[in-house]
């Protein structure tokens, strides 16, 4: 081979290198994920009341969701900014995944974080988000649900357990309000009414009264007549270092607790009475005796006190028996008026009357100490 055909195959094989080189190298560098979206190195949310606001203030937290949806670590909590934008830059990382559970902490008042249905979160819980997506990560804020439904004067209304039900009299009067449920528990601004399914009281125009269930049943408020003396719409009144009589009838009623017949299916009925009710004024706050004599020997009862107002509940009171006294001390408060209220020792008097008993007759006196 000449010098000159040996000089020009090599010429001709590096060119033919430096190209496919070239040509190799560009192919190389043609990476399919070029042109893939570039992991964020920053999160930011937006939170937003439901009128489109901004809301500020609001702590927001990313937390880590594994393959199997459970939460991993969580980043570091991030105020909202005025625009409500929250922008978390530490711990956001690639190997973390891009899916992340939203925490809210710190929101405004009267507004709450729910999911789609509107149920709100419970604490440490929240939304999914793919960071990777813009349109996910703006989060926007409900308002409140008023906790409380109306009634109705003679509308009957299905009550549900823990809600609280609202009535505002427009007019001074007697009302009474009844459950069809004897088996659930119910209060009327806060106190229970044990063993009935209705109570009745005075209402002065524009006053309100809440009334809350243990369980699912109608709930209906009615205006009634005014009831003798002595019940809890129509307390007695007590005066000081005066003996006050009070009579109470004995009644037939059905043992709600009892079991029923097997063959009637009616319940067996017990002897009881109605508790009745006095008020009274402290003038001054100081140390008060509550004396009981009894319709009935041994006939152990224990009186109810509070302040009309339900601004005062006297702790549970000393106490001193005889066969045929009952003597309760109480601390009550300056220019307060109190309801005292004394009801059945026991469930059944049917074995403690002489047959054909039907009232009982007791006197209580109240006194400074």
């Amino acid at each position: 081979m000449s010098k000159h055909l040996k000089a020009f195959m090599i010429a001709l094989f590096t060119v033919c290198m430096t190209a496919c080189l070239g040509i190799f190298a560009a192919a190389c560098n043609n990476d399919p994920d070029e042109n893939k979206d570039t992991f964020p190195t920053s999160v930011s949310i937006t939170v937003k009341l439901d009128n489109n606001t901004a809301a500020q203030g609001v702590w927001v937290q990313l937390c880590v969701v594994g393959e199997n949806g459970t939460l991993g670590a969580c980043l570091e909590p991030v105020g909202t900014d005025a625009q409500g934008v929250a922008t978390i830059t530490r711990g956001i990382d690639e190997a973390n995944g891009k899916i992340y559970e939203v925490h809210l902490t710190a929101i405004p008042e009267g507004y709450q974080y729910v999911d789609a249905n509107g149920t709100p979160y419970e604490k440490s819980k929240g939304v999914h988000v793919d960071i990777t997506d813009p349109s996910a990560l703006t989060i926007t804020l409900a308002k409140k649900v008023d906790p409380s439904t109306a009634l109705t004067l003679g509308t009957p209304i299905n009550a549900v357990a823990g809600h609280n039900y609202v009535f505002t009299a427009t007019e001074e009067g007697f009302y009474k309000i009844t459950v069809d449920n004897t088996d659930v528990n119910w209060t009327i601004n806060g106190v229970t009414q044990f063993n009935s399914t209705e109570s009745s009281l005075t209402i002065k125009a524009n006053e309100s009264v809440n009334v809350t269930v243990g369980g699912p049943c109608t709930l209906l408020i009615a205006k009634t007549e005014s009831t003798a003396e002595g019940t809890a719409e129509n307390p007695k009144e007590l005066t000081l270092g005066t003996t006050a009589n009070f009579t109470v009838e004995l009644v037939e009623q059905e043992n709600r607790w009892g079991q029923p017949d097997p063959e009637t299916g009616k319940l067996p009925t017990l002897l009881t009475w109605e508790a009745y009710h006095f008020s009274f004024t402290a003038t001054t706050a100081g140390t008060y005796k509550v004396t009981l004599t009894l319709g009935l020997a041994n006939d152990d009862i224990d009186p109810d006190i509070y302040a009309k107002d339900y601004s005062h509940y006297p702790d549970v009171p000393e106490s001193s028996s005889n066969d045929n006294e009952l003597c309760f001390t109480y601390t009550l408060n300056a220019d307060t008026e109190y309801i005292i209220s004394f009801g059945p020792a026991v469930d059944d008097y049917a074995n403690l009357v002489s047959d054909g008993t039907t009232s009982l007759n007791y006197t209580v006196k109240i006194e400074n100490v």
